[in-house]
């Protein structure tokens, strides 16, 4: 699944690289078969089969990273949480639901996770139909905008709703000092950012 991101491929290169050498592995680098994409294969020691490739794709509209093995990824991802034991500290999350539902498996429950594209739509449908007692959630957290294409999507009430199934509201992209207020008095439990000050300014004022 791509990732968008904001780092330079120069950049990208080279913590690729440096994340392969303190991890004992080989890192071979080669042009993608699309105008500017930047494959990197991993190997083990020893080994000639690549057991990870990560590709960079930036064209005029975004810088995208992306690995075509997804349970590779998580694999990777719950070895570095567990290496740097970091368990309690984050929360992984995936729009793809085979995905997240994949490292829930993996990681045994043990790390939180939050809600796929499609669990994100089933607790809408179940809200809108007042159903929500039968609203079934694996992960931790909802990561959702205010508005989706003109839709309001979060409401005080949609917060309370999400709080009585134990579920905690995590509100995207929120740059406005008003809006941070506003959504803090309604108790959102995260909110991201553009502007981490403005939200460090908005917190402690």
């Amino acid at each position: 699944m791509p990732i968008q991101t904001r780092i330079k491929y120069a950049d990208f290169r080279k913590a690729v690289q440096l994340l392969a050498v303190l991890k004992g592995h080989t890192c071979s680098p080669y042009k993608g078969k699309k105008g500017s994409q930047y494959c990197f294969e991993f190997f083990h020691e020893g080994e000639n089969e690549p057991f990870r490739i990560v590709c960079y794709h930036e064209d005029l509209r975004a810088k995208v990273v992306y690995s075509d093995d997804l349970k590779k990824v998580c694999d990777v991802l719950l070895e570095t949480i567990s290496e740097f034991q970091v368990a309690e500290k984050v929360l992984v999350t995936s729009d793809d639901y085979e995905t997240i539902r994949y490292f829930r498996t993996i990681s045994k429950g043990k790390i939180a996770t939050g809600a796929s594209f499609r669990e994100v739509r089933d607790f809408l449908v179940h809200k809108t139909l007042r159903n929500l007692s039968r609203f079934h959630f694996e992960g931790d957290a909802l990561q959702i905008p205010e508005h989706f294409f003109g839709i309001r999507f979060l409401t005080e009430g949609f917060v309370a709703r999400a709080h009585k199934k134990n579920i905690f509201i995590h509100v995207w992209t929120i740059n406005n000092k008003e809006d941070m207020k506003r959504l803090l008095h309604w108790g959102v439990d995260g909110i991201m950012t553009d502007y981490p000050d403005r939200l460090y300014e908005t917190i402690n004022n």
